[in-house]
């Protein structure tokens, strides 16, 4: 998502991020990123931003569909005798 075309004459301090579904939402104060917790994997959520500054917060962007998905977890073998025991095998 782009920032606003105008900040209405205040700089922007911060976003926040509201899904659908629970209105689970992140808030920032500066930052251009941030992460919506609590979220279901595998579930579909429409994310929507808005910006805010002295003035006040901003209409709501366009929404955005997301799925979120387990981070896959890796398994590998650091030690270097098993492994060429494993080759010899």
């Amino acid at each position: 998502m782009a920032a606003p075309a105008s900040d209405g004459g205040s700089p922007i301090t911060g976003y926040t991020a509201t899904a659908s579904h629970g209105g689970l939402n992140c808030t920032t104060t500066g930052a251009t990123t941030c992460t919506v917790t609590g979220l279901t994997d595998g579930r579909r959520y429409k994310i929507a931003v808005r910006a805010a500054n002295a003035k006040g917060k901003g209409p709501a962007s366009a929404r955005v569909k997301v799925t979120p998905t387990a981070t896959p977890s890796v398994s590998f073998v650091t030690d270097a005798s098993f492994y060429r025991r494993a080759q010899r095998s």
